[in-house]
């Protein structure tokens, strides 16, 4: 038996709200902190391990730190939190034999058009949206002979709605293609994210609201479901943007609803043939049915603290206790209404400080819990579409939905509260 202590290591970054229930239970945690990105790491005397990685280099460099990590302790899970360490994972995972994803799910849910070709190919192709692969002007202009406007343009392979794009008239099509073209290339390129040759896909757009449900699944395939959480994203509230402006539950689609959106989410997983993950999967609800959007294989972002502060679930430690061999329980505890706010700026600007008065209006509101400025002074904030994530949170809960609800539309009034 190895004298070495068990150690779960976290890839790339953690925050609040994601690893605190695991201290509680006594599980020793490690993190490697990737140098090429601004990722919040939460203090690190939490920490009995912190290592520094830049994710662009080759995976055998990684797999070499791995190595030297191992001299000391004895690595018995992995927690992936984020959409850019999703290959690396099931890499690492495999490599030092836990259970993994296979490499056609991963190739699935880290390129956006293979996972819709394939919800396309098993579940119909009124599943989701109408699509294409974007690598050149004439694949678009093509694309438009068979769709109608407003369509949606995004990276193939990003996450937190960055540089997603509506287009509502031929006059934006191309000149945003450029664009985002131009963004994504050097995005990619300054933290080393390998694309695909198509580097965007463009969608139909779908009017309604949007959902979420996060699972675990087993190395059977089980899949093991948590509630339905809801979002609103920035084009709900009039913005060019689809970054998620709040996400909460309890969720208000009918409980009819809810129970279809769980089954056709699980269907989805099937058709990845994912296993060994943890899984996001987010819909819109039209009038013409629930249609997926997109599946990621690891938690969705703020998803664990919702769950938690609502149902009392530890999601995340669920996840680490599936990785151990034993059968994670989602089931609901308690139930109380919980919300987390992200409000984003309207435009791209240094960052000064929140708006007292929107900030003192905040920290008096009946449903307020914590509030987090992930910011420093002098800093670039910008939209979602522009390549920014959240610079501030607002963490809002009430035994009344209501409630929160109402102090959610305050902050919406209170428009751009960064200066």
């Amino acid at each position: 038996m190895s004298s070495k202590n068990s150690l779960i290591l976290i890839m790339g970054s953690i925050r609040r709200g994601e690893y605190e229930y695991l201290l509680s239970k006594g599980y020793k945690l490690g993190v490697i902190v990737d140098t090429n990105r601004q990722v919040s790491l939460a203090n690190p005397k939490h920490f009995d391990l912190v290592e520094y990685f830049d994710f662009s280099k080759k995976y055998s460099d990684l797999e070499n730190l791995v190595n030297q990590i191992q001299k000391t302790w004895n690595i018995n899970s992995i927690l992936n939190l984020r959409e850019y360490y999703v290959k690396e994972t099931a890499k690492l995972q495999r490599y030092l034999g836990l259970p993994s994803m296979n490499d056609d799910s991963v190739e699935l849910v880290t390129n956006k058009t293979l996972m819709h070709k394939r919800f396309v190919e098993k579940l119909g192709v009124n599943s989701t949206a109408k699509f294409s692969d974007v690598s050149t002007e004439n694949d678009l202009i093509n694309f438009m002979k068979f769709a109608k406007y407003p369509v949606i343009l995004k990276p193939n392979n990003f996450y937190g709605s960055l540089f997603v794009r509506k287009i509502n008239n031929p006059k934006d099509l191309i000149s945003t293609f450029r664009e985002n073209l131009l963004k994504i290339s050097e995005f990619s390129n300054k933290y080393g994210i390998k694309m695909n040759d198509a580097s965007m896909q463009v969608e139909e757009y779908l009017e309604g609201s949007n959902h979420s449900l996060d699972a675990l699944v087993d190395n059977n395939g089980d899949i093991h479901a948590a509630p339905i959480v809801d979002v609103t994203t920035g084009n709900d509230l009039g913005y060019p943007d689809f970054h998620h402006f709040a996400r909460w539950s309890p969720s208000l689609l009918s409980d009819d609803l809810q129970e279809e959106t769980n089954r056709f989410g699980k269907e989805a997983i099937k058709a990845l043939n994912i296993k060994n993950s943890a899984v996001h999967v987010e819909f819109i609800n039209t009038t013409h049915g629930i249609k997926l959007l997109e599946i990621a294989a690891r938690p969705g972002g703020h998803r664990n603290r919702v769950l938690e502060m609502t149902y009392n679930i530890p999601y995340i430690h669920e996840y680490i206790m599936m990785q151990q061999g034993k059968t994670p329980n989602l089931n609901k505890k308690t139930n109380k209404g919980f919300m987390i706010v992200t409000p984003f700026p309207k435009e791209k600007k240094r960052f000064n400080h929140v708006s007292n008065t929107a900030l003192n209006d905040i920290l008096n509101f009946p449903t307020y819990h914590f509030h987090e400025i992930k910011t420093q002074v002098g800093s670039w904030i910008g939209p979602a579409y522009e390549g920014f994530l959240s610079s501030f949170v607002i963490e809002l809960q009430s035994d009344c939905n209501k409630a929160i609800q109402r102090d959610t539309q305050k902050i919406i009034d209170m428009g751009d509260i960064f200066e």
